[in-house]
């Protein structure tokens, strides 16, 4: 019969350490850094197929970008809690045979580990004026902050729509349109117009009612 050679205490001792030094130094290794390149492309991904959404009125796929927890934030108007007010917020907006969304100017400032991103953009929306019963279009920034999710994907958590004032018009002050009286109206500074623009009108403006 073979004899094995018994093992002492010490050589047992020295594996437990050997053993217990590789796990701290691994446990010690800091995470890899993200691709920001791959960060960047997920989030206008994310954008362009809300993007797409509207031009296709299907606004379950235009919400389904948000985090559960989403809160959108307009001009002059209250904040828009959760993903289920944001959907209802864009089936309404929806309605719009004349609605559609462009974006242009992009950008997406990602952080080091990869969950967290904001993006940035100039966005074109066409809406139609209930007042003029003519195409009109709204010009600001959007600015959206993504986060990343337990399943992995980046969400949209934080949505910030502020439209800016559109240019006033060389031939006659009085004809503002509906985006730039808005503006002005709400931060009490209108001078080109006295008259404030209908309720109806604002809420059919992207700013207004609906953003995601």
């Amino acid at each position: 019969m073979t004899k094995f050679a018994p093992i002492g205490i010490a050589t047992i001792g020295l594996g437990a350490c050997l053993t217990a030094s590789l796990m701290m130094t691994a446990c010690s290794q800091p995470a890899p850094a993200a691709d920001p390149a791959k960060v960047i492309d997920e989030v206008k991904a994310a954008i362009h197929t809300q993007v797409d959404a509207y031009a296709a009125h299907d606004a379950d796929k235009a919400a389904s970008i948000l985090s559960p927890d989403t809160i959108g934030m307009f001009h002059g108007e209250p904040n828009n809690v959760g993903a289920a007010a944001a959907l209802t917020q864009i089936k309404g907006q929806m309605t719009d045979p004349g609605m559609k969304l462009a974006v242009s100017d992009e950008a997406v400032d990602v952080s080091k580990s990869g969950d967290l991103a904001v993006y940035r953009a100039t966005y074109h929306f066409t809406y139609t004026d209930p007042a003029t019963k003519q195409p009109a279009t709204e010009t600001g920034n959007w600015v959206a902050v993504f986060m990343r999710q337990p399943d992995g994907t980046m969400k949209m958590s934080r949505d910030m729509v502020l439209d800016t004032p559109a240019l006033a018009p060389t031939s006659n002050e009085d004809n503002v349109s509906a985006s730039g009286a808005k503006l002005l109206w709400r931060s009490g500074e209108s001078k080109r117009s006295s008259a404030k623009p209908k309720p109806l009108a604002r809420e059919k403006r992207r700013g207004a009612y609906l953003r995601t």
